[in-house]
């Protein structure tokens, strides 16, 4: 029996760098600061992760929310997104893992963009305190609202490296 493996075409198929998307309503304030929170621990880490982030809604080319940038620096986490960007931009097929803010969010994910539900996760159901699944949304509210949003971000983020969901998935045709 003679078999042909096409080694190029199955090179393509395998994602050797995970790439996790955080997902929320217009990509300027939640979504934002997860991004940037996850690429100062991926930086310090020295691992090799690919991090963005979209809103549900298109507000693309927004800047994000002042208080969300201001808190990020704060806290010595550099944002690398300058303006929102829009789910149905990025190319889903190649994202491993989507970590949404709400369940509206993963619903829309599930239902209008057809992801498999094994690739979305809230991540508020990473926070080691046990609080809430879903991380509310700061815009509108204080300094203080951004700053404890910010803190549970980094902390539900710490919960979802520890559970190993981090990994490469073996992309399918």
């Amino acid at each position: 029996m003679d078999i042909k493996v096409d080694f190029e075409e199955n090179f393509k198929l395998m994602s050797l760098t995970p790439v996790i998307a955080f997902i929320c309503t217009a990509n300027v304030c939640r979504s934002v600061m997860a991004q940037a929170i996850l690429e100062r621990i991926v930086k310090s880490r020295g691992l090799d992760v690919v991090v963005t982030s979209a809103g549900i809604y298109d507000f693309h080319g927004t800047p994000p929310a002042d208080n969300a940038w201001l808190t990020c620096i704060q806290n010595g986490t550099p944002v690398s997104k300058m303006e929102s960007g829009f789910v149905g931009r990025l190319d889903l097929g190649k994202i491993d893992v989507f970590l949404t803010m709400e369940e509206g969010h993963r619903r829309a994910l599930l239902a209008d963009y057809g992801i498999p539900e094994e690739r979305v996760w809230l991540l508020g159901t990473f926070d080691k305190l046990g609080k809430e699944p879903e991380i509310a949304d700061p815009m509108g509210k204080s300094k203080v609202a951004f700053e404890d949003c910010f803190r549970r971000i980094e902390r539900c983020i710490e919960g979802f490296i520890l559970n190993g969901k981090m990994e490469p998935r073996m992309n399918t045709k």
